[in-house]
């Protein structure tokens, strides 16, 4: 028996197949499937693609052994790295979410093994070992990983997600390889949510033989999902029991056995996002991984951006008149806005007192 699990553990595997919309300059949606070659593809074996669906474009990173996730989020980068170089050259952006624009997108986690119901190992005939060792994971995903995925996004979209037939709690299908989950929306929004989110997964998936949903965890789930369905109402107290619940059973498992120990600290950043308040994260995928096109013109071009810039370029042309500086310009994102930071090595000894306060100057304007 002894021998039966650690093998079991072993042939666990993790995949992925997230989606994602594309807008345009003018902040319009897409439709992938008209005109962008590069995304018109449907055959499952293409890294990046789409499902059937004309608007939202999917990505397939190769599937890993649950204690081998550094080679799923390598391919996860490179892919990103790849549609960033195609995005820009087109000036589209890529954005992650549960409801983006009333299209529903999804984070579709995949496990598969001889442990889970359509493993390789088993006929067509239902195994009723595989079958309860399926609902085990999945209701164990449901509690620990839903949840407090969906602190990251507002709980309208998970709402509007749901209404329209997509990420229902428990939702997963069933694959000749294992299963899909389906009840997560695409929460690759940044690294931290990326690698963290599967990280848990992979974490969950070792364990989940020992995570025993009792009648307290039973009732809150039942609980957090009829919350849902009613708007959201009460959903926070909820919550909040469940996190509770959730931060230390998590902590346990990864202090026993972590598949992943270098992904780790992306678990504790995500704990420690949720209660600095800090879950509002942009859906800006590129921006969030510092791969979104930036400027590169001089410095007197650069003006056209806000006026404010005229200010700038005068300071800087009367305080250095005669002398040999060097000055780096570079756009940032945050919270969906775009600023500029300049930094400014010069050989003269005094100092830039007069334009210090321009240091971060929002471009919207």
């Amino acid at each position: 028996m002894v021998e039966y699990k650690v093998f079991a553990r072993r042939t666990l595997t993790i995949g992925t197949d997230p989606e994602f919309v594309l807008k345009n300059i003018k902040k319009n949606i897409v439709v992938a499937a008209k005109g962008f070659d590069f995304f018109n593809k449907t055959q499952s074996d293409d890294k990046i693609g789409r499902d059937g669906a004309a608007r939202p474009v999917e990505i397939r990173p190769n599937a890993t052994y649950i204690n081998k996730l550094d080679y799923m989020i390598q391919d996860i980068n490179n892919i990103i790295k790849n549609i960033s170089i195609f995005c820009n050259k087109n000036n589209l952006i890529i954005l992650c979410g549960a409801k983006t624009d009333n299209v529903s997108i999804g984070g579709h986690i995949h496990f598969g093994g001889r442990d889970i119901k359509g493993g390789k190992y088993y006929h067509s005939g239902r195994n009723d070992r595989v079958y309860n060792n399926t609902q085990k994971l999945v209701y164990a995903l449901d509690f620990y990983l839903t949840p407090m995925m969906n602190l990251f996004i507002p709980i309208e979209e998970v709402v509007k997600r749901r209404i329209s037939g997509y990420g229902e709690s428990h939702d997963f299908r069933e694959q000749h390889w294992g299963i899909e989950y389906r009840t997560p929306y695409s929460f690759l929004a940044s690294p931290i949510m990326t690698n963290g989110f599967y990280a848990l997964s992979c974490l969950i998936a070792h364990h989940y033989n020992h995570l025993k949903l009792n009648g307290v965890k039973q009732n809150l789930l039942k609980d957090y999902n009829r919350y849902i369905h009613s708007n959201g109402n009460g959903l926070e107290t909820t919550n909040g029991k469940i996190y509770n619940i959730v931060k230390p059973t998590i902590l346990k498992m990864m202090s026993r056995y972590s598949p992943n120990p270098k992904y780790n600290p992306y678990i504790l950043s995500l704990f420690s996002l949720i209660e600095q308040h800090k879950t509002n994260i942009s859906k800006d995928v590129l921006a969030n991984y510092g791969l979104k096109k930036q400027e590169s013109q001089p410095i007197v071009s650069m003006s056209a951006y806000s006026p404010s810039l005229n200010i700038i370029v005068k300071k800087i042309h009367n305080t250095f008149k005669g002398k040999k500086f060097d000055m780096h310009l570079r756009p940032y994102y945050k919270n969906g806005k775009r600023y500029l930071f300049y930094d400014i090595r010069f050989e003269p000894p005094s100092p830039l007192k007069d334009i210090k306060v321009y240091k971060h100057l929002s471009l919207s304007g």
